[in-house]
C-alpha cells in the first residue's frame, strides 16, 4: 500500500496534520520517518482473488482527518476474531521475512532497526 516515501510527501502529510490531535500519527519529516529512508513498507493480504481480506479498520484509501480518529479508536478494539487472526498471521510472515511491526500500526513493517536505517541510508527528499 506504501513504501518509500520522499520527505517532501511526508511534509506534505505533517503539514495536513500539524497542530491537530492527530499530528502524532504522522512522523516529523525533520528526523525521517523509516519510509523516507526507504526501508518501511505498509502492506496487507489478498486472498487468490486479489481482494484485501479483512484486517478491521484500514486508514488507506481516505485522505479524511476521520481516518485517524477511526484508526485511535479502533486501533486494537472492537476487532473480530477472524480480524486479529488475519493481523497476526500478517505479522508472523513478515517476521518470518525479516521485518520489524510497529506495534500501533498492524500495516507497518521496517527492513530494518530505526538507528542502523539512519546509519546506513540517506533521507528521499
Amino acid at each position: 500500500m506504501d513504501a518509500a516515501r520522499p520527505r517532501s510527501v511526508s511534509q506534505l502529510m505533517y503539514d495536513k496534520m500539524k497542530g491537530t490531535k492527530f499530528e502524532k500519527f504522522v512522523a516529523n519529516p525533520d528526523k525521517g520517518s523509516m519510509h523516507n529512508y526507504g526501508i518501511a513498507v505498509d502492506v496487507t493480504i489478498v486472498d487468490g482473488s486479489d481482494k484485501e481480506i479483512d484486517m478491521g479498520f484500514t486508514p488507506f484509501y481516505n485522505s479524511n482527518l476521520s481516518i485517524y480518529w477511526g484508526y485511535a479508536k479502533l486501533k486494537m478494539f472492537d476487532l473480530s476474531e477472524a480480524q486479529k487472526k488475519n493481523r497476526e498471521l500478517l505479522s508472523k510472515t513478515m517476521k518470518k521475512a525479516g521485518f520489524f511491526p510497529l506495534s500501533y500500526e498492524w500495516w507497518h513493517f521496517n527492513g530494518l532497526p530505526k538507528d542502523l536505517a539512519r546509519k546506513k541510508y540517506k533521507i528521499i527528499e
